[in-house]
């Protein structure tokens, strides 16, 4: 009878969750309007094990013909998916907006949800839906641990945004091409490195009695986007977004949509880490060069194609050969919002 989405406002503050899944958008197929004297409302409800967690009214349903529309946005921007996961319309009086839904299921008009079903037997058992569809869009536990708030999809496009910076920055320092450019230069390289592969295994990779505390900001710093060694226990970004994307396609109550959206975001997924695969192995050729090797014109087309390499991997790339667009982390942070629809029955 109709889908609830949630979207992002684009007021989005760094290290925090606000702005993201702070919107939602309703379309409801209506059968027939309210009775006199009465109004259709929109509520938000909290998880079904927290029934005591206040509702948020999104508003009245607006009606054209036979499709009734909400749009709402959050005054402070909060990240509406943390806290709620379900959809209740009802039927109350007109002349005063109530302050919370009808408990008489007489009153109640459609409903809607994301699975919180756990499954079984299964590498994803602990999760349900709604557990997936949370950790990539509103928190992740080990990222909340390290002081970063807003799910996987957010943080995998920040650090994806931030080997711009880096990789550009290395790029003009070549340019100048003096000595404090050079040294200025590794210092860039290094940054890519520890973003790259996460500060417990970076230092493995960096020149020996090589200071690298202040590079990296140590929250970030402290989180790789990259898997780099085989069964690797540390968390890794596009590991741990391939994996709840996988769980959200094997999740009990998950919607043909939604198991098709995972499968498009996955494919991407596997571009952005050949991208990044392919900066990383440029970022590690060039700090391995000599300051003069550094000054070379060879450095300089490594340099090229890790700036390419991060760019792609953040906002994609026009394939010459199809004429395609092959998109990046950005893309996906947007796409994402889409795996946290719900399909909306009767009452």
């Amino acid at each position: 009878m109709g889908q609830l989405l949630f979207l992002s406002s684009g007021q989005v503050r760094d290290n925090s969750s606000q702005g993201i899944a702070d919107t939602v958008r309703l379309q409801l197929q209506l059968q027939y309007g309210p009775a006199a004297g009465k109004q259709y409302y929109a509520w938000l409800l909290p998880d079904q094990e927290t029934p005591e967690a206040p509702a948020i009214l999104l508003g009245t349903v607006n009606r054209r013909g036979q499709v009734g529309l909400v749009t709402y946005s959050d005054p402070q921007h909060t990240n509406l998916l943390a806290s709620t996961s379900r959809l209740l319309v009802t039927e109350q009086d007109a002349s005063i907006t109530p302050l919370s839904p009808s408990t008489d299921h007489r009153d109640w008009r459609y409903l809607a949800a994301i699975a919180q079903i756990h499954p079984s037997g299964t590498a994803y058992s602990p999760y349900s839906l709604l557990d997936h569809v949370r950790h990539l869009l509103a928190k992740e536990p080990t990222l909340e641990d390290h002081g970063l708030h807003g799910g996987l999809v957010i943080w995998l496009e920040r650090s994806t945004s931030n080997l711009i910076e880096w990789s550009t920055s290395a790029r003009d320092d070549w340019r100048t091409g003096s000595n404090t450019t050079i040294s200025q230069m590794r210092q860039q390289l290094m940054r890519l490195l520890i973003a790259l592969d996460g500060i417990s295994y970076a230092p493995r990779e960096l020149p020996a009695n090589t200071s690298y505390a202040g590079l990296v900001d140590p929250p970030i710093g402290n989180i790789g986007l990259l898997p780099i060694e085989p069964g690797q226990d540390a968390f890794s970004l596009v590991t741990d977004v391939d994996f709840h994307l996988q769980g959200v396609a094997a999740s009990p109550g998950v919607s043909t949509d939604q198991q098709q959206e995972s499968a498009k975001i996955l494919a991407v997924m596997d571009r952005i880490n050949a991208w990044l695969m392919k900066a990383r192995d440029d970022d590690r050729r060039l700090l391995g060069m000599t300051n003069q090797q550094l000054q070379q014109p060879m450095a300089l087309s490594l340099l090229n194609d890790l700036q390419m390499n991060a760019v792609s991997a953040f906002s994609g790339q026009i394939d010459q050969t199809t004429g395609t667009r092959q998109e990046g982390a950005q893309w996906v942070f947007q796409e994402a919002q889409r795996l946290a629809e719900m399909e909306v029955t009767l009452a």
